[in-house]
């Protein structure tokens, strides 16, 4: 490992005592007396479980920020979740608040077989008992744990596979999921391509609605008018009646109000 990655200054911004203290309870978490990797583990699972990854700002025409205090103000005063640079961006700089030693890396995100463009997705990377950890809650996926980088293999449902180039692929069973370089990056670096997500055709976000909440067994999902529950790999599909039962299902399945 490189270590002069320890004498450097993070990229990553930390937050005042309050917010650290709301973002906490947002996603039901104790207090962090340590920067361990369990803590983090548990952290990151209680994130995942807790804040919906969702993108309905893009299809209600609100400017999506990259300021960590304000996403964390939109996660915690709001109750809301959001999307990738939203909430690796904001888990990031809690991380960061807490002691880790953290960096943004940059990721090309798989649909199908094709890559999306650079800085499609943002990944954290956490340094911690002499090892780097690949770290993520804003992907919609439960990701069970730390994935060690310099560990590649195919153990467990989630693994990392090396390329022919230095990049590395995150693999859930078998499919790649994203294509992540381990140079560190600032959040302002994902500015135009977060800009792109909110305003181009060509990107899924904004296609359609999407929230969704991993759960120890499967996940619920709202995509555009339909609700998918999944439960052991099995969906039940059904089409949402009106708006009035769409503003009832966020609310009952994530606790938003929008």
């Amino acid at each position: 490992m490189d270590t002069t990655r320890h004498v450097r200054q993070s990229r990553v911004t930390t937050l005042d005592p309050d917010r650290v203290t709301r973002y906490l309870a947002r996603i039901g978490a104790g207090p962090v007396t340590a920067p361990t990797l369990d803590a983090l583990a548990r952290l990151a699972h209680a994130h995942v479980t807790t804040i919906p990854f969702e993108n309905l700002d893009i299809h209600l025409e609100n400017p999506i920020s990259l300021v960590p205090e304000e996403v964390v103000d939109k996660l915690t005063l709001d109750n809301r979740g959001g999307f990738c640079y939203e909430l690796n961006g904001a888990f990031a700089a809690l991380l960061v608040s807490l002691g880790y030693e953290v960096d943004l890396l940059e990721a090309r995100v798989f649909n199908d077989s094709r890559l999306g463009p650079r800085f499609d997705h943002v990944t954290i990377c956490v340094y911690l008992d002499e090892a780097e950890w690949l770290v993520d809650v804003g992907f919609g996926t439960l990701i069970p744990a730390p994935i060690r980088i310099d560990e590649l293999g195919s153990a467990g449902p989630f693994y990392l596979a090396p390329t022919e180039s230095d990049w590395i692929d995150l693999v859930n069973n078998g499919n790649p999921q994203y294509r992540f370089d381990r140079t560190p990056h600032p959040l302002v670096h994902f500015a135009p391509t977060c800009i792109f997500h909110q305003t181009s055709v060509d990107s899924l976000f904004t296609k359609k609605t999407i929230c969704t909440l991993p759960n120890e067994r499967g996940k619920v999902t709202i995509s555009g008018r339909d609700l998918i529950v999944t439960v052991d790999g099995v969906k039940d599909r059904r089409e949402i009646s009106d708006d009035d039962e769409l503003r009832a299902l966020y609310q009952s399945e994530f606790g938003m109000t929008v």
